[in-house]
């Protein structure tokens, strides 16, 4: 888990094609239409590839609104005939932890969420240039997820709610 949580960390770095132009603050769906999410913005897809295995591949939709502020979804397939992934309280909290250390930052809190109705874990940090930044983390059988929005200014803690408080699983 703690290279995914890199993994992930890293691919908020990488320039990408641009994605679907919703209108701001609309709800858009996944590419794939497993999920929906009022991202406020074209959110751009990326890709990147772990460094722990080539046949994994970490996708993301971000929007930077402004230098500092960022609202991002990130997920990982591991495949049809995968080993269903935990979503313990211990994977996700690892998962935290080395999302935490990777961006250097100040845990301000953790604990057990129910995400759309499966159980995940949110934690929030604020990092050296101030940016509050709060996370959700949730796995289903096949998929590892994060959603996560980065804010600055007065009101970041209720914007990074209502944000991630948006996301919500779709029937195909």
């Amino acid at each position: 888990m703690f290279y995914a949580a890199v993994a992930l960390s890293l691919s908020m770095l990488l320039p990408a094609p641009a994605g679907q132009a919703p209108r701001p603050g609309s709800a858009v769906v996944s590419p794939d239409g497993d999920f929906s999410i009022a991202i406020p913005g074209a959110p751009q897809l990326g890709a990147i590839t772990t460094p722990l295995s080539p046949k994994l591949v970490t996708r993301t939709w971000s929007v930077n609104d402004g230098p500092r502020n960022e609202y991002l979804v990130s997920w990982t397939e591991y495949g049809k005939n995968a080993t269903p992934l935990p979503s313990s309280a211990s994977s996700t909290r690892r998962t935290c932890d080395a999302l935490v250390e990777a961006r250097n930052a100040r845990l301000l809190d953790t604990s057990e969420v129910t995400v759309d109705g499966k159980p995940g874990r949110a934690c929030s940090f604020t990092e050296d240039d101030g940016r509050l930044t709060k996370v959700r983390f949730v796995a289903t059988e096949t998929r590892f997820y994060q959603v996560m929005a980065s804010l600055t200014g007065p009101g970041a803690a209720e914007e990074a709610d209502r944000f991630l408080s948006s996301f919500k699983w779709r029937e195909k």
